[in-house]
């Protein structure tokens, strides 16, 4: 006897439905300007920009981060070496779509300002060459300045990403700092 025909519907429709969501490429666009006060914005666009997300800005007070306990958790044995491997996988898988930005740079004194300039305007140059859009650098010989304003999407489709970040998940680091997150929060609670 075969598989009934509703269970390979089932099945067919949930290997399409994870086809897409894993072949549709998500773009990430994010934004800054120094100069308007609004801070950085954050948009997600997925499936050639039929589906938008865009971070709601929390009103800024009072956060406490533990520090110790992100210290902790990057302390376990091979967490930095995984953490750092995962990033550069993910950085290497990424597509610049466009990269633009409007810097204005100076320090307090002019001849360092000078120097400082000398060196980022050919990296300026190189990455305008490289987007094909306009990426300036200008110097600021009036005292230290630092504002300018930028934009960046990048490409990334999720299956690319998808070997390295399991092999992360399930890799015995995650389970010492799932390990350690858990017995912490026992102790708390005791």
């Amino acid at each position: 006897m075969g598989l009934p025909l509703w269970v390979f519907i089932g099945l067919s429709g949930l290997l399409c439905f994870v086809s897409v969501v894993l072949f549709s490429p998500l773009d990430i666009s994010m934004s800054i300007d120094t100069t308007s006060g609004r801070g950085p914005s954050l948009r997600l666009t997925w499936l050639f920009g039929l589906f938008r997300f865009q971070p709601r800005k929390r009103p800024r007070g009072p956060q406490k981060l533990d520090m110790s306990s992100a210290f902790r958790i990057l302390r376990v044995k091979g967490m930095g070496r995984g953490v750092a491997k995962l990033f550069r996988t993910i950085l290497r898988r990424l597509e610049v779509r466009d990269l633009e930005g409007e810097v204005t740079i100076g320090l307090g004194d002019p001849a360092d300002t000078g120097v400082l300039v000398g060196v980022l305007i050919p990296a300026g140059i190189a990455l305008s060459q490289l987007t094909g859009r306009p990426f300036t650098i200008r110097p600021s010989f009036g005292g230290a300045v630092f504002e300018g304003k930028g934009t960046i999407t990048v490409r990334v489709f999720p299956v690319r990403v998808l070997p390295a970040t399991v092999r992360f998940l399930f890799s015995m680091p995650t389970f010492g700092a799932v390990k350690l997150v858990i017995t912490s929060r026992w102790k708390r609670k005791s």
